[in-house]
């Protein structure tokens, strides 16, 4: 059974390859392979790195509080990671923020200038 071709271009030169062409891959010039091993290494990484990824995360979530932020790992954030991370963040800035003025500080603040600029007024 004969696999399908995959058709790419590097560096303005297209190549149509299969896995079982021996003859055509070494017909590639010693630069566009290496370009092309350094791209395919890449994507093999980048699959490495999803599935571990995918893996840690379910093992992550199995059996434990997705709110746990004492076992999230900023460098490795899942689905479920993320949203306990953001809701924590959530929690902490309405910790730290400061409440609006009431409009009875308002009016407080208003009678408190008009008071001093009187003196003001009343001294010079």
């Amino acid at each position: 059974m004969s696999q399908s071709g995959i058709t790419f271009v590097i560096n303005g030169n297209a190549y149509q390859l299969r896995p079982d062409d021996r003859a055509a891959i070494g017909a590639i010039p010693a630069a566009d392979r290496q370009q092309l091993i350094a791209l395919l290494e890449s994507v093999q990484e980048a699959e490495r790195t999803a599935k571990k990824l995918a893996e840690d995360s379910r093992q992550a979530l199995a059996g434990s509080d997705p709110y746990d932020l004492d076992r999230i790992k900023p460098d490795r954030l899942g689905a479920g990671d993320a949203d306990a991370l953001m809701a924590r963040l959530v929690m902490e800035e309405n910790r730290h923020k400061k409440s609006m003025p009431t409009r009875q500080g308002f009016y407080k603040w208003i009678a408190i200038c008009v008071v001093v600029m009187v003196l003001l007024v009343a001294v010079f």
